[in-house]
């Protein structure tokens, strides 16, 4: 399988799905395309050709398939904001050059996938101040008495490129719109985090607690965008099929015990961009391999995961 994350969100969507479909059929191998949103207002709708494609290329016989998180914010790092050439290197070759006034002023003048609206640009974590989170980049050039460039370029300096952020960028009609389509598998696209100890740092995406039960409980339940089973389905055996995870995702005699229980009537989603350090409700126990990984809303000590190779038994 050939699974990437497309190369463009924005005004490149179209052009950058057809690039990964474009290797797929070149080289016969399976497609996942990571992760179908179109970012930026001017972009809202393409979902809609976009989904055209893929579609007209699995009824060609290709084996094309996609997944998202069902959120209208992304996040990735603040140097998002900044061009590609100027990345090249890696992250403390972009921060010598953003040091440069020349360097600062081509970047003012070039366009960036993302877009630079900074009131919609929060920052999640910033090492070195804490006191950032939460807030947006507009807010916080504005407190500084700064242009709001000039204090991304200073904080990436500071921070040796390392600021995450989360980007206010889609449309909620377009989150529904490729939810309902049966071959988009749900992922959270995030880290793992705890409203405790070491994981607790900052204003992370909520999606890092929220995404599996804000769909079950958000979309299919009280939206009726898909069913129940569906998003079940879309989160379980489609994924691990789509990995080549034997006996996993499903629920059957011989295959591992890997089960999540919840309480259709009450799961939902709790975390939210102003506080996002929140478990959901009603979903009281989670197994895996047959033991009990989540007991009661607490994580337990047993840790029975194991590492899999994927496309390969995973017994």
């Amino acid at each position: 399988m050939y699974a990437s994350h497309i190369r463009n969100e924005g005004d490149g969507l179209l052009g950058a799905v057809r690039e990964g479909i474009e290797i797929g059929r070149r080289s016969g191998v399976r497609v996942e395309l990571s992760h179908h949103k179109a970012s930026g207002k001017a972009n809202w709708g393409l979902v809609r050709e976009s989904t055209g494609l893929i579609e007209r290329a699995r009824d060609e016989g290709l084996d094309v398939t996609a997944d998202q998180y069902p959120y209208t914010a992304s996040s990735m790092g603040l140097a998002v904001t900044i061009p590609n050439w100027a990345h090249e290197g890696g992250p403390l070759a972009m921060v010598e050059r953003l040091r440069d006034p020349a360097v600062r002023e081509r970047i003012r003048g070039e366009r960036v996938e993302t877009g630079r609206n900074w009131a919609a640009i929060v920052i999640a974590r910033a090492a070195r101040h804490p006191e950032w989170s939460g807030r947006s980049v507009a807010e916080l050039a504005g407190a500084a008495g700064r242009d709001e460039l000039e204090w991304t370029c200073d904080a990436l300096i500071e921070h040796d490129g390392a600021v995450d952020i989360v980007h206010h960028s889609m449309n909620e009609d377009d989150v529904r719109f490729v939810m309902a389509k049966d071959y988009v598998a749900i992922g959270s696209d995030s880290r793992a985090n705890a409203p405790y100890g070491k994981l607790s740092f900052g204003k992370p995406h909520p999606r890092s607690y929220g995404t599996f039960p804000r769909v079950l409980g958000r979309y299919a339940r009280d939206e009726r965008v898909i069913t129940l089973e569906d998003a079940v389905r879309k989160m379980t055996s489609l994924p691990a099929s789509r990995l080549g995870l034997r006996d996993r995702g499903v629920v059957r005699e011989g295959a591992w015990a890997d089960l999540a229980l919840f309480d259709p009537e009450r799961v939902i989603d709790r975390a939210t961009y102003d506080d996002p350090h929140r478990y959901p409700d009603g979903l009281p126990y989670v197994f895996v391999n047959g033991q009990a990984a989540l007991a009661a809303g607490e994580t337990a000590a047993v840790r029975a995961g194991r590492f899999l190779r994927l496309g390969v038994d995973a017994a």
